[in-house]
This record gives C-alpha cells, sequence and structure tokens, in this order.
C-alpha cells in the first residue's frame, strides 16, 4: 500500500509513503500545470499536455517514462515499461479503479480518510513504484482542481448576491 499525505500547512507538497516509512515527496505544480517527484535521490517531473487530458512523466533526462491520457470521461489510460494499465472513475470522483481488459477491478486508490487531504493506495499489480506514484500524483491534481473550480464557483456565486 502507498500513500500521499499533505505536509503540514503546505497545500501542494505531499510525502508518499510504504508501509508507513517515507519513500519520497511530491509537490504539485500550478493548476494541472505538473509536478515534481521526488523518489530517493531521484527527481522525475510530470508535465501536462496541451489539452490537459494527457500528462508524462519524465526522468532527469527527459526520458519519457510513462505517459497517461484520458480515453473517455470517467476512463483513463497509463502506460509504462510494463504494459498498459486502465483505470476508472468511481461514484463522485472519489475512487479510481484499476482494471483488467474486461472491466474487473485489480486495485484502487480513494481518499486517505474525512478531513485529510491524501490518498492511499492498494498495491496496483504490474506497476513498479514510480508509475505508482505517477498514478497517485495525477489523482492529487485532478482532486486540486476540482477543489479549485468548486471555490471559484462559489465565489463567483456569493459576488453575484
Amino acid at each position: 500500500m502507498i500513500s500521499a499525505q499533505r505536509t503540514g500547512r503546505t497545500p501542494d507538497r505531499y510525502v508518499l509513503s510504504r508501509e508507513r516509512r517515507p519513500v519520497g515527496t511530491v509537490t504539485l505544480g500550478r493548476g494541472m500545470s505538473g509536478a515534481t517527484l521526488e523518489l530517493g535521490t531521484t527527481v522525475y517531473e510530470i508535465r501536462a499536455g496541451a489539452d490537459r487530458g494527457s500528462y508524462e512523466l519524465l526522468a532527469v533526462d527527459r526520458v519519457v517514462m510513462a505517459t497517461a491520457e484520458r480515453v473517455h470521461r470517467r476512463h483513463w489510460s497509463v502506460r509504462t515499461a510494463e504494459g498498459t494499465h486502465l483505470f476508472r472513475r468511481g461514484t463522485f470522483g472519489t475512487l479510481e479503479s484499476l482494471t483488467d481488459a474486461d472491466g474487473r477491478g485489480l486495485g484502487r486508490v480513494a481518499r486517505s480518510g474525512r478531513g485529510v487531504s491524501g490518498v492511499v493506495s492498494d498495491d496496483l499489480p504490474g506497476m513498479d513504484v514510480v508509475a505508482h506514484a505517477f498514478v497517485l500524483t495525477l489523482v492529487l491534481m485532478r482532486r486540486r482542481r476540482r477543489r479549485r473550480i468548486v471555490t471559484r464557483t462559489a465565489a463567483v456565486s456569493a459576488a453575484a448576491r
């Protein structure tokens, strides 16, 4: 199980841990523009595509390690050296489920609890730690984007009154 928990009062920085031992950090960029992923001494960059529906995980030497793209409104795929992994968003966007070709669930990514900003996931079969951290970061980026849209909408509605 790998989890990402927000560090203190810094809203854009998360600690990744496996079995309650820290393995790295995630620092989110502005909006959905990207993120920085540090695992041990290696730093990776997550870059958003121009259409905001695709992402790349880049190694230090700018080599693409993994890609993710939204396939449909509730489905997205992650391509790694190990193969292509399909995800399906669950009800109300609170759960991402890794599925096989027949749509059966193999693993999941979910909120880590009430009032806690973070995500937790099962071991996702066929994914190494780097790809697994990439998936967690994508879920964090999307969740933060939705939260900001809701906040902006509420502020506009209050100003219109």
